[in-house]
């Protein structure tokens, strides 16, 4: 409960590897019933929609990734403002995951989101992509992989 209370504090949880299983198991179960935007942020294969499916379990929560607030609208900006009006709303009404790839998400996020950043290194991240794409990971993704890297660990 200590601990759970720190994570509110601060609003931000970081991650190594596979450590989000201590969030999962119980750090959110007391969580039920409170309003909340939780934002899962990290590379691509660091756990972030492993994460929220067992947050989800916890707090039934409507889960968006990357882009997919463009179904929300035929226009892209409109689409774009209104999952920003969706986020916000999310900090104090039905509860909304979100998880963030792209570092340009981050500035969607208002002020009383709940962060949690997942990381892990390279050589996990790239495992777990071929294993993705089928034994296969194709030289122009593996540098995707490797330009991409670290863009959250601050």
């Amino acid at each position: 409960m200590r601990a759970l209370a720190l994570l509110l504090q601060k609003k931000v949880l970081q991650c190594k590897k596979d450590d989000f299983k201590k969030v999962a198991k119980g750090q959110f179960l007391s969580l039920k019933g409170k309003n909340m935007l939780i934002a899962i942020i990290g590379e691509n294969c660091v756990g972030k929609t492993t994460l929220a499916n067992k947050i989800n379990e916890k707090l039934g929560a409507k889960i968006y990734a990357g882009k997919d607030y463009l179904r929300l609208e035929k226009n892209p900006s409109v689409a774009q403002e209104s999952f920003k009006k969706m986020l916000s709303d999310a900090v104090t009404g039905d509860n909304l995951i979100y998880l963030i790839t792209e570092f340009e998400h981050l500035n969607f996020l208002p002020q009383g989101a709940f962060k949690i950043v997942l990381t892990a290194d390279l050589i996990t991240i790239k495992a777990r992509f071929k294993e993705r794409m089928r034994g296969n990971l194709p030289i122009p993704v593996e540098r995707m992989l490797e330009i991409k890297h670290g863009i959250f660990d601050d």
